[in-house]
């Protein structure tokens, strides 16, 4: 069942994919679109890529629940081959999201090495696991802010343009 949302993505897409271009496709087709360049296979891919790796996380979570180490192996390299599939098809039509997308992916790989201690691969003793949990919070903290200083900033920018041009409207 899990498996049948992508491909019903995938069908949508593709049927539409001529189609991208109008806005009222884009209006009726809604969180499928999200910004993508309408032209690339590769990118109108994303949404199904991104749903497909959700899937795979949960399916290792399940299945390798007692091996936590082999789990934090195939969710790193998941990431490793997202982050490629990001690189190598720049899907967004602004740079600035791509860029936004690969940062937030490369801050969630080093989140990863917290697991890797998590998971018992490295012995360590209780001190040093206190001072990983304090590191490993202050780095959440940190994606946490970078995510919402970048909000704020195209919020805030989207209402200045709205109220500028509104202004050369009226003058």
């Amino acid at each position: 069942m899990l498996l049948a949302l992508p491909l019903v993505y995938a069908i949508v897409l593709k049927k539409k994919r001529d189609y991208l271009l109008v806005t009222s496709v884009r209006d009726r087709i809604g969180s499928l679109y999200l910004g993508k360049k309408e032209t690339e296979t590769s990118a109108i891919a994303f949404v199904i890529i991104y749903l497909l790796r959700r899937i795979l996380f949960v399916v290792l979570a399940i299945v390798l629940a007692t091996q936590p180490h082999i789990l934090v192996h195939m969710v790193m390299l998941s990431n490793l081959f997202y982050m490629m599939y990001l690189g190598f098809s720049m899907p967004f039509l602004l740079e600035m999201h791509w860029r936004v997308e690969l940062a937030n992916e490369f801050l969630l790989l080093t989140q990863y090495y917290y697991f890797v201690l998590y998971a018992g691969l490295v012995p360590t003793d209780r001190t040093t696991r206190d001072k990983i949990g304090i590191a490993h919070v202050i780095h959440i903290g940190v994606l946490f802010l970078l995510n919402l200083v970048v909000i704020s900033v195209v919020n805030v920018t989207s209402v200045y343009r709205a109220l500028y041009l509104k202004k050369l409207a009226y003058a």
